[in-house]
């Protein structure tokens, strides 16, 4: 593969060839593990990062000569990129991609990081005469720079083909030393001299004992710099591991991440489709010990917890059914819903009170404040809270049958506003449980949920069902913006084998048991809002300033293209200390509150709105409650980063596994630019993820078309599209 790929190098027209001599320019991109479809944010928190990415581009900058190959950012864009380096002036660089287009960019989409050399550097530069390395950099000719000044803009793509080809192979040998093939075996890994496959004991035995003795270290410190270093494949901030480096050449290995990783798998310390994205992230380490431990002691002692604090609460919640209507396969159950058995109008949506299982400041509540979220990924689930503890006792359907929960009351009128909010303490015995298709089946009225549910329960579901239609109609005669972002949900299932199978689930539907539950939802925190705002409190309202969306968008059909134009006009929503209107929700102020096992601001208001309700008075301050708001946000955007990546990893493992060469029907979604409509995000049916296709013709959003899988190489997130037709 390597000398057929040399050769390909090596074919270049004689034109372009004699155009492209030694120059002294510097390459700034990690050309090793970055040529990658990948998002800026960082798997650290965001100061740290943005403070460390400062610091690099203000040592890195001075580096920069005209000519340089490097990766930069486009504007609008969040794809990493290679080009040249035309011209700077002050804090804006003009660079030239690889695809013929100009950009100016600020110096920050730029990005800087050292070269080392290898053999395998060493010589395919030596293949090619206008490549050189200087030191530890590249050197591509500055003459290049004199005969793009003489070359019309129109002219670019066309002078650049043939040395853009050339400098993706390129980039890609250094990835790992081979030309990436998207037909490898499942058991392999993108590398020249062995397959990843993970060697059994004896030999896993020997190589430990190698790697020890050619290191003079202990084994586990030699791992430990192994993983730091796979990391760079995710997280290309990291700095070179010294350690690890020496260890690849001495076994034999290309210097890269990507060799790294394989050794890991090798070692049967990683899996094949180990999650590095996790592992970069805050979330890897899991929980430590000792807020498993105070965990297990609140376990222990459940039973004299709500013994010792009925006088606490102010209901007791036995005569109303209470339904839960959740995924089949939900632990952590937030809430429920019932009808007062007094008044068919008026709703009581119970909330699981975590707060009262979990002190204020303790040790459980710092790490989910700090964690941020719950993770929802497509090969597992990482919760708040242990999820042995969310399952057994802090969800609604805990095994002990008495629940404490924080209960909000209020009468839905005709017109869908609220009237005669109540919020109180309660106890409530475990809800009845129904998944969505179950619920769908009684709100049709084509059959009962169970033979345990009763007439009676039947009616008030139905009855639920249409006050919810009450809420929908009030939010949209004030403005409410409906559309569904993420249409199709991914799962991953490893076999015993470690082969993944894939379940793909639409949602581009609103089914009437999700409505239901949504709208319950959004009214029980417009409901506390309310109640906050007639009481005073410090509470975290959210908001969105008012979303002005124009008419034409409301003749797309609804779906995917449609969704995607919406998002364009909506402004981002923002946490206040008094009460303020949220547009696109439709509400005239709106409190998240119906998640305190899953989301942290939740959990934060249930302390609130558990110390008003006690002691009439706030346990926190403004101050207090931003630091603490604030913290839970950096986690929260940390977790939707890992899910994002993690997502995109398994959607293109998924197009790796079903083959190269391979025709999807697919829906243009929007233009990367308006002014550069050739450049389109498609999104593939079934499939939850935009990709990225340069394409030779105009397609429109909404547009289908089909188009053929080239290349895809997941661990460094390449994916090639080309449209083959029209649909």
């Amino acid at each position: 593969m390597r000398n057929e790929l040399l050769c390909s190098v090596s074919s270049v027209s004689s034109k372009i060839r004699s155009k492209l001599v030694q120059g002294d320019s510097r390459l700034v991109g990690d050309l090793r593990g970055c040529f990658r479809c990948s998002f800026l944010s960082q798997q650290c928190s965001e100061a740290n990062a943005l403070s460390k990415l400062k610091d690099q581009i203000s040592e890195s900058a001075h580096l920069l000569e005209n000519g340089t190959l490097l990766q930069f950012r486009k504007p609008g864009d969040d794809w990493l990129h290679w080009g040249f380096l035309l011209s700077k002036e002050e804090e804006k660089y003009r660079v030239l991609s690889l695809e013929g287009s100009l950009y100016e960019v600020a110096y920050k989409q730029i990005h800087p990081l050292h070269v080392s050399c290898d053999s395998l550097e060493n010589k395919l530069a030596a293949e090619m005469s206008w490549i050189r390395k200087k030191e530890d950099h590249i050197v591509i000719s500055p003459k290049v720079l004199e005969e793009l000044s003489q070359v019309p803009d129109s002219k670019f793509p066309e002078y650049l083909c043939s040395l853009g080809e050339m400098i993706k192979h390129y980039i890609l040998l250094l990835n790992g030393g081979n030309l990436l093939s998207a037909s490898i075996p499942e058991k392999s890994i993108y590398h020249t001299s062995t397959s990843c496959e993970v060697l059994c004991s004896n030999e896993q035995s020997g190589r430990k004992e190698e790697i020890s003795r050619i290191s003079c270290k202990p084994f586990e410190e030699v791992l430990s710099a192994l993983e730091r270093h796979s990391l760079k494949l995710v997280d290309k901030q990291r700095a070179e591991d010294p350690l690890a480096i020496e260890i690849l050449r001495k076994l034999g290995y290309s210097v890269s991440p990507l060799s790294s990783f394989q050794l890991l798998v090798e070692l049967g310390h990683y899996s094949y489709y180990e999650n590095l994205f996790l592992r970069a992230s805050r979330f890897a380490n899991g929980f430590h010990e000792g807020c498993l431990n105070s965990g297990d002691e609140i376990l222990e002692h459940w039973k004299y917890l709500i013994d010792n604090s009925r006088e606490l609460f102010c209901r007791v919640v036995k005569e109303e059914t209470c339904f839960s209507i959740d995924d089949s396969d939900t632990v952590e159950i937030d809430d429920a819903i019932s009808l007062d058995c007094r008044n068919d109008e008026y709703v009581w949506v119970h909330v699981a009170d975590t707060s009262a299982y979990i002190p204020f400041e303790s040790l459980l509540m710092t790490e989910a404040v700090r964690r941020g979220s719950s993770i929802y990924l497509p090969e597992e689930k990482i919760g708040m809270f242990p999820m042995h503890m969310a399952q057994l006792l802090l969800s609604l359907g805990s095994r002990y049958g008495l629940n404490f929960a924080l209960s909000i009351g209020f009468r839905i009128l005709p017109d869908g506003k609220l009237q005669n909010v109540q919020i109180s303490k309660s106890i409530i015995n475990s809800p009845f449980r129904l998944n969505y298709d179950m619920a769908e089946r009684v709100i049709d009225e084509s059959t009962f949920a169970s033979h345990r549910m009763m007439e009676r329960d039947r009616k008030c579901l139905l009855r639920l069902y249409s006050l919810a239609e009450r809420r929908r109609k009030y939010r949209l005669m004030n403005g409410a913006v409906e559309f569904s972002v993420n249409e199709t949900d991914l799962k991953v299932a490893l076999d015993d084998k470690g082969k993944p199978s894939f379940q793909f689930h639409d949602y581009s539907t609103e089914s009437k048991s999700s409505f239901l539950v949504k709208e319950m939802m959004l009214a029980a925190g417009e409901a506390v809002a309310l109640y906050g705002q007639e009481k005073g409190w410090i509470l975290p309202y959210r908001g969105q300033d008012k979303v002005e969306i124009p008419s034409q968008v409301s003749s797309i059909p609804e779906g995917v293209v449609k969704s995607n134009q919406l998002l364009k006009f909506m402004k981002p929503s923002f946490i206040s200390y008094r009460p303020v209107a949220h547009s696109s929700l439709g509400l005239p102020c709106y409190i998240q509150i119906t998640s305190p096992i899953r989301r942290a601001t939740d959990l934060l208001s249930h302390y609130q709105l558990s110390n008003y309700l006690g002691r009439e008075m706030p346990l926190m301050s403004v101050e207090q409650f931003t630091s603490y708001v604030k913290l839970a946000q950096e986690g929260a955007k940390e977790a939707k980063i890992v899910e994002k990546r993690t997502l995109k990893y398994w959607c293109l493992e998924y197009l790796r596994v079903n083959g190269v060469g391979n025709n999807y029907p697919a829906t243009v979604v929007s233009w990367i630019k308006s002014e550069d409509p050739k450049r389109i995000l498609v999104q593939i049916e079934k499939i939850p993820y935009y990709f990225m296709v340069e394409c030779d013709q105009v397609y429109h959003p909404g547009h289908q078309v089909v188009v053929k899988v080239m290349e895809v190489h997941p661990r460094i997130g390449i994916l090639k599209l080309n449209i083959v037709s029209n649909v």
